[in-house]
């Protein structure tokens, strides 16, 4: 093979599989390919097509049961459907094959002469999953262990988002953040209501404006010692503001309470319940806590006076700053109030 003119920008890290041609585009993030007939799926059964749900990015809902068209929906998945539309496809697996809706979990490629990432037989490609999240049309969303690009995206969202592509378009963020936080930024109001009522509330107690995509969320289920789910933050948050992350599939009280705020995020998949630690995390540790990493409360919940299960928790007044210690005991009634199931009207209002 001739040398390339033009070195590769990402050298792609796994083995591709394929090629496989696409039977459909399902949505943004999601989409069909075409097997062997009899090849087995996640359960066993054979199948003539797989599902395949795209690593690291979110995009919004278009054919969730029940609930709304999102905002930029038709748009991703019409991007995805014009990008692959004649091509077959290559997959590049992670360390969880499949998820819990039995979709294969993939990094997606295409052969492209001018692509960026450069694989281990040499060739070219260009990678869907990053694509999308440079287009503005996703978020980024990490659930472990499959997070081999996963800074990748955070960086393509968060371009995106600062030159208003997609999604980000007339979105509002703060100008001229300075370095990450190391203290000074922390859990303001926490959400475990019914259904997926759940939201978590990140005030900005410092001087200065923060680059959001410093932080990230982990969510530590069953008393595990390893986080099972990530979320990346994206934007910039002034001085004195808050921030909301909040699940995309909540009741329409909280949708309700969280559509006009100027800083907010949404993500999706499993959440914490009220015996699951939450984790406010920047590039020096642990900025702030919710529950004990490495522990599950017997009661099903942390607290007598004010719990973390089926309760809204407000910060106290007079706490300016996180509680770093992640794995030390945890009772909310000390820097916590507690107000009933499904109270939203606070966020976004530290």
């Amino acid at each position: 093979m001739p040398p390339l003119a033009v070195a590769a920008a990402y050298e792609v890290q796994g083995q591709l599989q394929g090629p496989y041609r696409v039977d459909r585009v399902v949505d943004g993030d999601t989409l069909r390919v075409l097997v062997v007939p009899g090849t087995l799926g996640a359960t066993g059964a054979t199948r003539d097509s797989l599902p395949v749900r795209l690593v690291g990015i979110d995009t919004p809902e278009t054919r969730k049961p029940g609930a709304a068209v999102q905002a930029y929906g038709p748009e991703a998945t019409e991007f995805v459907v014009d990008l692959l539309a004649g091509r077959e496809v290559y997959l590049e697996l992670d360390l969880d094959a499949y998820d819990r809706y039995e979709r294969l979990l993939a990094y997606v490629y295409y052969r492209d002469a001018a692509g960026a990432w450069l694989a281990p037989d040499g060739r070219r490609y260009s990678q869907v999953n990053l694509a999308v999240a440079q287009a503005g049309l996703a978020q980024p969303m990490t659930i472990q262990p499959n997070s081999r690009y996963a800074d990748l995206y955070v960086a393509a969202v968060r371009s995106a988002r600062e030159e208003g592509r997609g999604m980000w378009a007339g979105v509002l963020t703060a100008a001229g953040p300075d370095s990450c936080p190391t203290s000074g930024v922390y859990f303001s109001e926490y959400v475990e209501g019914s259904g997926n009522n759940k939201a978590l509330e990140v005030y900005n107690g410092t001087a200065a404006s923060i680059d959001l995509a410093c932080l990230t969320v982990e969510m530590y289920f069953n008393g595990a010692t390893t986080a099972g789910f990530g979320v990346a933050l994206v934007g910039e948050l002034p001085p004195g503001a808050a921030f909301v992350l909040w699940h995309e599939a909540a009741g329409a009280g909280l949708l309700a309470a969280v559509a006009d705020l100027p800083f907010s995020q949404r993500s999706g998949f499993g959440w914490f319940n009220g015996n699951d630690a939450v984790v406010l995390r920047g590039p020096a540790g642990v900025l702030d806590r919710i529950g004990a990493i490495g522990e599950e409360p017997p009661s099903g919940y942390w607290g007598r006076e004010a719990r973390t299960k089926d309760h809204t928790l407000r910060r106290a007044a007079g706490v300016a700053t996180g509680d770093p210690k992640a794995h030390a005991p945890f009772d909310p009634a000390v820097e916590w109030v507690e107000y009933p199931r499904d109270t939203f009207g606070g966020l976004g209002e530290r």
